[in-house]
């Protein structure tokens, strides 16, 4: 009995975490936390919930979280750095295989038709980029 009292406690402390970490993240993201439906679940709906009712559940979920994805957040567009990955002077190429920036010469060695490394774009450093 003490057992089922102490996990009866610990859930319930874990789901007040959980609801508080959300509410936390729906300011962050500047949604008004009061529209978005975060609840924390009750023993008796958990036990009555069926199958149609949790389906709803989840397909409410899935709009709420589609809604908040149109939200835009500024974020910074890139952080790499704009030298080659093997010698560090300034990259002039992408490579399409892995993705990496190179300088026309190393990408030359690092050149390989097995594993799609073998095709590049020309690259430019991002506008106001100081080397």
């Amino acid at each position: 009995m003490d057992q089922n009292h102490i996990e009866s406690q610990y859930k319930d402390e874990f789901d007040q975490t959980l609801h508080n970490i959300e509410e936390r993240l729906q300011k962050l993201k500047g949604v008004d936390a009061s529209k978005i439906n975060i609840g924390i679940k009750n023993k008796e709906t958990d036990d009555s919930e069926d199958e149609e009712e949790t389906a709803k559940r989840i397909i409410d979920k899935a709009k709420r979280e589609m809604e908040m994805s149109d939200i835009e957040i500024d974020v910074p567009s890139n952080d790499e750095l704009p030298f080659c990955e093997i010698c560090n002077e300034d990259a002039t190429v992408r490579c399409l295989g892995c993705k990496y920036l190179f300088c026309k010469r190393c990408f030359m060695e690092h050149k390989d038709d097995d594993d799609g490394c073998d095709k590049y774009e020309t690259y430019k450093p991002p506008k106001g980029f100081k080397y």
